[in-house]
């Protein structure tokens, strides 16, 4: 999706999903929030500044997008099971035409591994979320845990941008109405267009005209061709190509 590190930063400034991300911590009133010094990484960290010396609990955490996926992960210690849920449950509350239905999938995790639970999750065209909590002991507990929101094609890298920095503003701020003021909200429109990847449809009607010229039935068959083996077969053929030439003049422009 981005061939580089610098790429996607770019990406994330002109966007503004930097800005969002950051603000999502900031608009807390415990956390602070400083980018990762790392150029093979490209992500922030938040913790709270002065935890002092009775804090039971020091929370850190983490962000982090990857250049050639898109995915946009957030993982933190410390952070009690209830501000998580209330995180996870937001993403649900995002989609406009949220029907009230559970919105993730969860199971237990091994027999070997209790206070662990993985949860699946698919959100809006081509967003699959995936999160793992760990040490969930009681809701009230501290437990750590990750988020990670896959967008499928590079164009919906900001959709789940996004929503994550939604997802990150419940955790930090406890808000679960919490939806940031840099980002435009989720357009319904987004959620409920036809889910097609136009790129992969292209190659994969432009492979299957490849095969049927490779056939010496079909192979000729241009135009009003005499030796074409029926009228039928002949006439789905040519609107293959034709589907073939719309969808490379439509990913092309």
């Amino acid at each position: 999706m981005f061939d580089t590190h610098s790429l996607l930063d770019a990406e994330l400034t002109g966007t503004r999903a930097w800005s969002a991300l950051y603000a999502a911590v900031l608009d807390s009133s415990h956390f602070a929030a400083q980018a990762i010094d790392d150029k093979e990484v490209t992500g922030l960290r938040f913790f709270v500044p002065s935890p002092g010396a009775r804090a039971a609990t020091t929370v850190n955490g983490i962000v982090t997008i990857a250049p050639d996926t898109g995915a946009i992960t957030l993982e933190a210690t410390g952070i009690t099971g209830t501000l998580w849920f209330a995180a996870l449950n937001r993403l649900g509350t995002l989609d406009p035409n949220d029907d009230g239905t559970p919105f993730w999938t969860w199971r237990p995790h091994a027999h070997d591994m209790p206070g662990v639970l993985a949860g699946t999750a698919n959100l809006g065209p081509r967003i699959t979320a995936e999160t793992l909590i760990t040490r969930h002991g009681s809701a009230t507990a501290a437990a750590a845990a990750t988020l990670c929101l896959t967008p499928a094609t590079r164009e919906i890298c900001h959709l789940a941008w996004s929503l994550a920095a939604s997802a990150l503003g419940t955790l930090t701020t406890g808000n679960s109405a919490y939806r940031s003021d840099i980002l435009p909200a989720p357009d319904p429109q987004v959620f409920t267009a036809a889910d097609t990847d136009y790129q992969a449809a292209a190659r994969d009607v432009a492979n299957l005209c490849e095969r049927l010229d490779e056939n010496m039935d079909f192979g000729h068959a241009r135009d009003h061709d005499p030796t074409w083996p029926t009228g039928a077969e002949r006439a789905a053929v040519l609107a293959l190509r034709d589907l073939r030439d719309a969808l490379a003049e439509l990913t092309t422009n």
